[in-house]
Parts: structure tokens; sequence; C-alpha cells
């Protein structure tokens, strides 16, 4: 039977607190730390050396994926839609609805699995607001399709248009939610975990690296937001016993929590578009206008 230590799952033949997936994963945090601090760094105060090592590693991923880029429509129009497409990116969502109802012979397993994935959602969330955050004080960084200076092959797209995008393209959101998405899948089943890893670099990062959308450095920080906040959020929470509540009032409320879960789940798959569209409305003119009138400012 599988035991349970600290919300993450464990196996009769693993009772060691050292068990290899958890220093699998913390090992994981602590270089994620270090490497993010690292990159970080170097956006708000880059030196010669290390910028031209940074743009040296982008420029050679970007060429060996460019290639093959604008030889082939079919090829090029696949590679957007699996970018673009709702259903692929929302797969690992299924996954993860599917894993928080499935059946266990044992209720306190079950809760403790449920616990996990709950501290993981928030870590998720918290994710979005970090990348926000540090999208917004970072320096400004172009887009690879969008850099005047970067010799980039653009690919075909489905209207013709190529790819239009004025944000900055440091750190990726997309690659920091689906690898946060991933993690906390992880430390409840490695082999899920692990399909959901791959599915957020073969389906997620890979495609928006080749149609022009991010640099392999901007996927590899914005994995690392997202793994290293799960993580640290997963090893905060499970000490705090406002989780066993909002279980405790789930199992009470199964249909008002489960509706709750269906929207926050949604706003995975969908790219958090509510959360964009927000954004948007608060970067109008009009909406600044009338935040800064009350303090004497127009």
């Amino acid at each position: 039977m599988p035991w349970v230590k600290g919300h993450v799952l464990y196996s009769d033949v693993d009772r060691s607190p050292s068990h290899p997936s958890v220093l699998v994963l913390m090992s994981i945090a602590t270089t994620g730390v270090v490497c993010l601090l690292i990159l970080s760094a170097l956006l708000a105060y880059p030196t010669a050396r290390l910028t031209h090592a940074v743009v040296q590693f982008d420029q050679n991923l970007l060429r060996l994926l460019n290639r093959v880029a604008g030889r082939s429509w079919g090829f090029d129009v696949l590679v957007w839609e699996v970018a673009h497409t709702v259903f692929l990116q929302a797969l690992m969502v299924a996954v993860f609805w599917g894993l928080w109802f499935a059946p266990s012979d044992d209720p306190s397993i079950r809760r403790r699995k449920r616990a996990t994935m709950l501290t993981s959602l928030v870590g998720l969330y918290l994710t979005v607001v970090l990348a926000i955050v540090l999208r917004a004080v970072l320096p400004f960084r172009s887009r690879p399709c969008s850099d005047p200076t970067l010799v980039f092959q653009a690919p075909f797209s489905p209207s013709g248009d190529g790819v239009h995008a004025s944000s900055t393209s440091f750190p990726a959101g997309h690659a920091a939610v689906f690898f946060a998405l991933a993690i906390g899948l992880w430390v409840v089943s490695a082999r899920l975990g692990i399909l959901a890893s791959l599915h957020a670099l073969l389906v997620i990062c890979v495609p928006r690296i080749y149609i022009g959308l991010h640099y392999p450095t901007d996927i590899l920080a914005g994995a690392l937001i997202g793994i290293v906040t799960v993580l640290l959020v997963n090893q905060i929470l499970s000490r705090n016993s406002l989780v066993s509540r909002v279980l405790e009032w789930s199992e009470r409320h199964p249909a008002a929590f489960g509706a709750l879960l269906f929207l926050c789940c949604l706003e995975i798959a969908v790219e958090f578009s509510s959360i964009r569209g927000l954004l948007r409305m608060l970067q109008s003119s009009h909406i600044n206008k009338l935040v800064l009138l009350p303090f004497g400012v127009s």
C-alpha cells in the first residue's frame, strides 16, 4: 500500500525520508532558483560576456529550429495549430481533473493526494502572478519574430499574416504555467509528471520557439519559475491547516467546490484569457485616467 508524507505519495518500498524523487525535485528547485536569479540579473544588469553567451545559446537553438521554417506550408501550419489549439493545451488539465476524481480504496490517501493537488494549484496561480510581475519590471525583450537584429525566417501561418506580438518575451508565460502544472502532477504521480513535462516541452514550448514567439532562455526562465514556485508553495502549505479546512469545505459542499475547481482549470486551459482581458483593460488610457484621477493626475 502507498503511504503519505508531507503531501507526497510514496510506495511501500521507499519509506525513507530521502526518497529519490523528493531529492530530485528539491535539487531541481534549488538549481532553478539559482538559474532564475542569474537570468533575471543578467537581463536587469547585463554584462558583455554573459549577454554574449546567452545570445549565442538562443541564436544557435533558434537557427537549428529555423532551418525548416518556410519550406512547407503544411508543416508550418501544423506547428502553428499545435501552438494555439486549446484542445491540445487542455490535455494535461484534463489529466489533472481526472486525477482529482480518481477513486481510491483508502480515503486518507485520496485526501492527502487532493491536498497536494490543491497546494499545487495555488502554486500555479502564484506562478502566473510572478510571471506577470517579472514581465512588468524586467527590461523589455523583443520576440524573435519582431527583432530586427535577428535573421529569423518566419514560418508560414494559417492567415498568411505571420506573428504579431508586441509584448515582452521574457519570461515565457506558457512555459511557466504548464511546467507548474507538470510538477504539480509529478509530486503525486511520477509517470503523469513525466508525461506532463514532455507535453509542456514538445506541445507548448517548442512550437512557440519555432514560430518566433520566444527565445529558448524565455522558455527556460518560465519553466524554472513554475517548477520552483509550485515546489516551494507545496512545502509551505503542507504545514498549514488552511488546506485541510478547504478540503473539509469541499467535502461538505461538493457541487460548489466542483464548480470552482472547474473554473480554475478552465482558466488554465484557455490561457487565462479573462486575466489577459483584465490586464489589457487596465492598460488602456481611459482606465489609467480613472485610476489616477483621485490622486489629482489626469
